[in-house]
């Protein structure tokens, strides 16, 4: 499958992402752990506080040509706790 967004590990910082935690922020961090198939050691990391960030894609980009046929989308995200704090996360697909 094809990931569709920007900057899906935070290689590139924060590139492609929007924040909209106003008095907190995410940043991203070095990892031993590799997350993925591709060994990428990068990954986002929020404060101790609510942080929210987003993306939008647009999808009609992505399609051949506009069809009446229904398409699959699959939304997944790969998260990874802490051991020195709890954690929770949280992703919606609008």
């Amino acid at each position: 499958s094809r990931n569709l967004l920007k900057n899906p590990s935070g290689a590139d910082g924060l590139r492609g992402w929007k924040q909209y935690s106003q008095n907190v922020s995410w940043k991203v961090e070095e990892s031993d752990i590799p997350s993925d198939d591709d060994n990428t050691t990068t990954n986002f990391v929020s404060s101790f506080q609510w942080c929210i960030m987003g993306q939008s894609v647009p999808l009609h980009k992505f399609l051949r040509r506009p069809s009446s046929a229904r398409i699959r989308i699959e939304a997944s995200a790969k998260t990874m706790g802490r051991t020195d704090c709890p954690c929770w996360f949280r992703m919606e697909v609008i």
